[in-house]
C-alpha cells in the first residue's frame, strides 16, 4: 500500500494505448496503471469506453452526448495496480476509441481518483 496517496490522491501512472496514440493494433487490450492498490468494487460503474462512430468527438466537452458514440462491452481483470480492459470484439479498424475513468475509482483507503480521466486513441488502417 502506498500512504502518499493521503496527500498527493490517486493518479493514473499511465494508459497504453497512450493518449492520442495512432496505429493501434485492433486486438490490443487497454492497460491502466494506478498509484496505489485499487478497491476493485468501485472499477465496473466508473469505466466506460466508447468509439466514435460519428467521428464527433473534439474534447472531453463533446461526451455530453453520450448517444453519438457507441458503447464498447469488454470485460475488466484488475492485478497489481494494473487494470486491463478487454473488448468482448477486437476493435473496428480505421477508428476512435475514447477511455473514460470516473473520479469515483478509489483506492484501498478510500482515496479517490484525483480527477476524471479521458484518453482517446486511433486504430489502425487497414
Amino acid at each position: 500500500m502506498n500512504n502518499q496517496n493521503e496527500t498527493v490522491g490517486l493518479r493514473v501512472l499511465s494508459v497504453s494505448p497512450s493518449h492520442s496514440e495512432s496505429n493501434v493494433n485492433v486486438n490490443s487490450n487497454i492497460d491502466v496503471t494506478f498509484t496505489s492498490d485499487i478497491n476493485p468494487s468501485t472499477l465496473a460503474k466508473n469505466i466506460v469506453v466508447f468509439e466514435d462512430y460519428n467521428k464527433v468527438y473534439k474534447n472531453a466537452n463533446s461526451l455530453k452526448d453520450y448517444s453519438k458514440y457507441s458503447v464498447v462491452k469488454g470485460s475488466i481483470n484488475y492485478s497489481d495496480r494494473v487494470l486491463t480492459y478487454t473488448p468482448e470484439k477486437p476493435f473496428n479498424t480505421d477508428s476512435c476509441y475514447i477511455l473514460m475513468l470516473n473520479d469515483k475509482i478509489a483506492d484501498i483507503t478510500g482515496n479517490q481518483l484525483v480527477q476524471k480521466l479521458i484518453s482517446v486513441f486511433y486504430t489502425e488502417k487497414v
